[in-house]
């Protein structure tokens, strides 16, 4: 009976083991390449400099192949492939004073929240953290500094009318950034571009005996707004003011945040989360933003005036002078100018042998449409077109090609003309000698579908409204 009740309890005690037993996670320091720390739930783990890290190497065990575990930062998540093994995680922002976050997600892939953990690498010299240079004011650091150290790591960070992009970000996100306030940094909210992606950066003042006290939070909310004016709320400062008051703040952290793809004006909210001394949470929307978006046209219709070498004679037949007999006369076999109605794809094959042989990088929009804040090169704005005449019988005269716009709405267009023409095919028959009769003439005479070549301009319809004073197109 003993030995059966002393099976049970250590069952149970190896149960309770299986239950309560967390991951176990190594951090491999990124200036100390042998020297590796056991991570605990939340903690700072300090470096010899401030150089941006962008990698760090981890060795995680206690969890098995039916379960997942996940490191996270900025916005960016990657899977752990194996246990007990070294695995170097690279990313795309530096992660100097910035959250770090593993999770672990059982087979029905829900969080245990208990193998959380959380930490930050800093830099620290003898007075204190020095993440960024101090404000000769007062000794907090400055936004500035740290943005200005940010920016940094991204060598090719560039402005542009619809934001800041990052010229080797393959998936081609468009930045914004915010401070603690929700004031928009570096520029004001620029006008968006339908079909792409914005990444939003909150930078806010930390202090390192409380750095989890303010949490930021990014909501898209539905909603399309006539301006992209910013939407104050009343007295928003006096109440981060109160939110904050008794820190002492020495570094700046940042979350990063993706939203989601939009084809209509894109409204978001800043919100700031505080927990109090009463463990008592406040939330309070910082600011409300839209971003009045631009359109993504996959194409367009234009106005053709071409030059078709493709004739379509007329034959009649007339008597030769002094002579009874009749023969086939033809007129009209010079080249014709023809109006057409044409549309345009915005797929550029430029663009798709660029982007074949890795020369440049594209936004997936780039690739399918046309935005004219960001639009093609000008060597890359050839697109396919194809089009039918207006002054002439339409579904019996194709015309189709390529037209490069060498300004807006005007374009230079190449290629080819199909069309149903009059022919008149007589065996040994020559122009204006051969004799024919009349039944000879009907016989012959006949029509058949030929191609040959096509070039003019293009206008847009627009522009031909405009210039022939036309106030409404039916």
């Amino acid at each position: 009976m003993k030995i059966k009740t002393t099976l049970l309890l250590f069952c149970l005690f190896l149960m309770s083991i299986k239950f309560t037993a967390q991951i176990k996670v190594e951090l491999y320091k990124p200036d100390v390449t042998d020297e590796s720390i056991d991570l605990t739930k939340s903690q700072d783990i300090t470096v010899s400099d401030n150089k941006p890290i962008m990698s760090i190497k981890l060795k995680a065990s206690g969890y098995d192949a039916k379960t997942t575990l996940k490191v996270s930062a900025l916005g960016e998540e990657y899977d752990f492939l194996k246990a007990n093994a070294d695995q170097v995680f690279t990313f795309k922002s530096n992660l100097l004073m910035n959250e770090v976050t593993i999770k672990h997600f059982a087979e029905d892939k829900t969080e245990i929240t208990a193998d959380q953990m959380t930490f930050r690498l800093i830099y620290k010299s003898d007075d204190g953290i020095k993440n960024q240079p101090q404000s000769l004011t007062n000794n907090e650091p400055s936004i500035d500094d740290y943005l200005a150290a940010y920016l940094k790591t991204f060598s090719k960070l560039r402005p542009k009318p619809y934001g800041y992009i990052d010229e080797d970000d393959a998936d081609g996100y468009i930045h914004l950034f915010f401070d603690q306030y929700g004031n928009s940094l570096l520029s004001t909210i620029p006008q968006g571009i339908s079909n792409a992606q914005y990444k939003v950066h909150i930078i806010y003042p930390i202090s390192s005996k409380n750095p989890n006290k303010t949490s930021y939070s990014v909501k898209q909310t539905a909603g399309e707004f006539s301006s992209a004016l910013l939407f104050n709320n009343t007295n928003i400062l006096s109440q981060v003011g109160k939110l904050q008051s008794g820190d002492i703040y020495d570094a700046f952290a940042q979350r990063v945040f993706i939203l989601g793809t939009s084809t209509s004006d894109l409204t978001f909210d800043i919100t700031a989360t505080t927990k109090g001394d009463d463990n008592k949470v406040s939330k309070t929307v910082l600011e409300t933003y839209t971003i009045k978006m631009s359109p993504v046209f996959h194409g367009s219709f234009d106005v053709g005036f071409l030059q078709s070498n493709l004739p379509s004679p007329d034959y009649s037949l007339v008597q030769l002078p002094n002579s009874p007999d009749m023969v086939v006369k033809e007129t009209n076999r010079n080249p014709q100018g023809v109006v057409t109605i044409m549309a345009s794809c915005y797929v550029s094959p430029v663009v798709l042998l660029e982007k074949l042989f890795k020369l440049k990088k594209f936004r997936q929009y780039q690739l399918t449409g046309r935005s004219f804040l960001d639009d093609h090169k000008f060597y890359e704005r050839i697109y396919p077109t194809i089009g039918v005449g207006i002054n002439n019988k339409a579904l019996e005269n194709f015309y189709y090609g390529f037209n490069w716009e060498i300004a807006r709405g005007f374009c230079v267009f190449g290629g080819w003309h199909t069309g149903k023409v009059n022919t008149f095919e007589m065996p040994g028959y020559q122009a204006n000698v051969t004799p024919v009769t009349a039944d000879q003439f009907e016989f012959y005479k006949n029509t058949k579908w030929k191609t040959s070549t096509a070039f003019g301009v293009k206008l847009d319809i627009m522009i031909v409204r405009n210039l022939f004073g036309i106030s409404s197109l039916k």
